[in-house]
């Protein structure tokens, strides 16, 4: 089975601040687009993925990027080598929720990046097609609840890597 991999993202943010007493207001708009084409250059990906992830309780969870689903109708296993997109949508919480993420321990993970909070409603979206992170190394995320409950979280990968059908 051949695959070819193509994906546009688009990225924007407009705002608008009026004076009610002066009649007055401004706005901006900023907006960033890219198109992605099959391969392992920048600009470029040949595999992407996405799930809800149901997570219950409190403590570290280790989030490995070999991933098992379904697309074409096959039982399949996407592994990335290398993350070029990743967004973390926490979809819902407990009141007042929130989580961490960060790369695993070792030498893996999203450069310069420790560890960020998102709460519940919030996101968190890392674009780096020059170069992206290492995946490949298990766990590749780390993702810690601060506040006891079930999580659900929309995680959504593009990047480098390939599919295997599981028989």
């Amino acid at each position: 089975m051949a695959i070819e991999f193509t994906a546009t993202g688009q990225t924007a943010i407009t705002w608008t601040l009026a004076d009610t007493e002066r009649l007055a207001s401004m706005s901006n708009t900023y907006r960033s687009a890219r198109a992605i084409t099959n391969g392992t250059g920048p600009n470029q990906a040949t595999v992407a993925y996405s799930t809800r992830l149901t997570m219950t309780g409190a403590g570290v969870i280790l989030y490995d990027f070999a991933l098992n689903g379904s697309v074409f109708g096959l039982t399949n296993q996407v592994a990335f080598s290398r993350s070029r997109e990743l967004l973390l949508s926490v979809a819902s919480g407990p009141t007042d929720g929130w989580l961490t993420f960060g790369g695993p321990t070792g030498p893996s993970g999203i450069t310069g990046m420790s560890e960020v909070g998102v709460r519940v409603g919030g996101q968190l979206h890392y674009v780096d097609y020059a170069d992206g992170f290492v995946g490949g190394v298990n766990p590749d995320i780390r993702i810690t609840p601060k506040v006891t409950g079930t999580y659900y979280v929309d995680l959504t990968l593009i990047g480098i890597g390939s599919y295997q059908i599981l028989q």
